[in-house]
Order: C-alpha cells, then sequence, then structure tokens
C-alpha cells in the first residue's frame, strides 16, 4: 500500500562494484533481481561477474550477493500500510492533493486478475465522505451497465468476476454515469501518447466513489482515470491496480 520509495540502497552495491572495477578485480557485473513479494520456492535474486579469472570473480559476486542480502528489508522499502491506514490518511490530508492507494497484490501488470472488491467494500463507509476513484476488471458488470443505461440506478455485483477463489464479490447501488469504447491515450511520462484498449467500460457512481468497470487492461497511468472522466486531482483517494507503473505519472 501506500509507502515511502528507498532511494540509495542499490547504490552501495553499486559503489561496491564500481571499487571492484577499480581496482580492476573485476570487469563487470549484473543484478538479476526478482520482485520481493514473489513468494516461489527457488526463486531469488542473482548475481553474475565477469573477471579476469575465475576464483576472484566468485569471491567478488559472493561479496556482493552477501551485500545485497544484508540489505533486503531495506530494499522493500518503508512499512506498508493496511487499506483501513490508508483512508484514515486521506481523510485527515490536507494537501489539496489526493493520497495515492496502490493495490499491488491485485496488479493486471503483474499477472493478478484485478477484479476484486476489497477495498471497495473497505470504502463503503466512506462514501459521502470521500471523493474517490476506483478501478475493477468485471465483464458481467460492465455488461448490466449497458442494459441499466446512462443516467439510471440498479443494484451491482461487483467483485470476483474472473477468480472468485481469490476475494469475495458485493452487491452495491450505483448509478451509470457513463458509457464509453475503452480507448484511450497514455499521458504519464511512462509509454506517452501509446493507444490503450479496455474494453467496453463504464463509470459507476457509489456516492462519491467512482468506479471504472472495465473488461481488460491496466489501471497505472493518470488516463486510466481522466480519459473517462474521472479527475484524479479532484479526488480525495486514488486507488490503482498496480505495483510500480503508476508512480512516475502520480
Amino acid at each position: 500500500m501506500d509507502r515511502d520509495i528507498p532511494q540509495n540502497e542499490n547504490g552501495l552495491i553499486y559503489a561496491k562494484k564500481e571499487a571492484f572495477k577499480k581496482e580492476k578485480k573485476i570487469e563487470n557485473y549484473s543484478i538479476f533481481q526478482v520482485q520481493l513479494w514473489l513468494d516461489v520456492n527457488g526463486t531469488a535474486s542473482m548475481i553474475v561477474v565477469r573477471g579476469r579469472d575465475k576464483e576472484t570473480a566468485g569471491k567478488v559476486a559472493a561479496e556482493l550477493a552477501l551485500l545485497e542480502f544484508e540489505i533486503r528489508k531495506d530494499l522493500l522499502g518503508g512499512t506498508l500500510l493496511s487499506v483501513d491506514d490508508v483512508i484514515r490518511k486521506a481523510i485527515r490530508n490536507k494537501t489539496g492533493k489526493p493520497v495515492v492507494l496502490a493495490d499491488a497484490a491485485d496488479s493486471p501488470n503483474a499477472g493478478a486478475c484485478g477484479c476484486s472488491a476489497y477495498i471497495l467494500e473497505k470504502l463503503l463507509p466512506y462514501k459521502d465522505i470521500l471523493t474517490t476513484a476506483i478501478g475493477l476488471i468485471d465483464i458481467p458488470a460492465v455488461e448490466k451497465t449497458y442494459k441499466v443505461g446512462v443516467g439510471n440506478t440498479a443494484d451491482f455485483t461487483l467483485g470476483a468476476a474472473i477468480a472468485p477463489e481469490l476475494s469475495k464479490p458485493i452487491t452495491v447501488n450505483a448509478t451509470v454515469k457513463s458509457l464509453d469504447d475503452g480507448h484511450f491515450k497514455y499521458t504519464g511520462p511512462q509509454e506517452h501518447g501509446k493507444e490503450f484498449f479496455l474494453g467496453r467500460t463504464a463509470v459507476l457512481s457509489i456516492g462519491k466513489i467512482f468506479l471504472h468497470a472495465i473488461e481488460r487492461g491496466r489501471m497505472g497511468d493518470p488516463a486510466f482515470y481522466d480519459a473517462f472522466g474521472i479527475s484524479p486531482k479532484k479526488c480525495d483517494l486514488v486507488c490503482i491496480k498496480a505495483c510500480t507503473s503508476f508512480r512516475a505519472a502520480y
């Protein structure tokens, strides 16, 4: 969830490597890091060193690997906050800028389904307090919005459309604010101007919660909301199903 980003931990390894190069112990090296939150047996980071002789290269590789292991907790960044903590932070926020809540566990970019309504359920008690933007991949919900029509209100069952074994659906009363064909262009620095297609999309309002329901796609760029009538800058809380892709833009 919301957290500070580590800045210099990998710099320690880089400085050590440069010292080894200056001493002509090695020619070069590479770190192959895996995502730190993966829970897969046998998967780990690896350091590859190129040197003039095998023994020296092996010793340097071992030293660099040990250094990375020692700072492993720092590489994870600051303490992760719970959804409730982030919501409270948004309520107290007086900066005039939105609080960003990253639902990294349900990021389609990283292979998740993007269909969990867990955060939406947590937000419902605050639907008349916090102006919130949130996205959700939910084909059945999108199909229903087209039957209900713009400006009309109905009960919608949201979430767990792709992987019901991983989360549970919730039922809410919502108004269909808009329908769209799902084409838009990234406005952030990463892949700026690139066209994306989300399938049919719909914006639902649940009090002050604006839910962007889509059939497929990624949610890390501000245009994911902006292009469909939801302004992140005017929100108290912006929820993003992404791990890191949102950082540069937001």
